[in-house]
């Protein structure tokens, strides 16, 4: 695979926009566009829920933190 992606990193993160539906449009466009697993980059477990929906395969899971103690990794 040189020269070429092994994973392609989604974060739609914008404190001034809905990342939940950008997320959704971006993996619902990717995931039949490129054939690279998707890594979903999120902090926001709503986001990561609906991307999950959408992305075929084993996608990786990025941006979970203990930045609040964990309640954001335990959700």
């Amino acid at each position: 695979m040189r020269g070429r992606a092994g994973v392609l990193d989604v974060c739609l993160a914008d404190p001034e926009g809905d990342e939940k539906a950008a997320m959704v449009a971006a993996v619902t466009a990717l995931r039949r566009a490129v054939r690279v697993p998707l890594m979903l980059d999120t902090t926001d477990a709503d986001v990561m829920a609906a991307a999950l929906e959408l992305v075929p395969g084993r996608p990786v899971l990025n941006s979970v933190n203990l930045e609040d103690g964990g309640a954001r990794l335990d959700r």
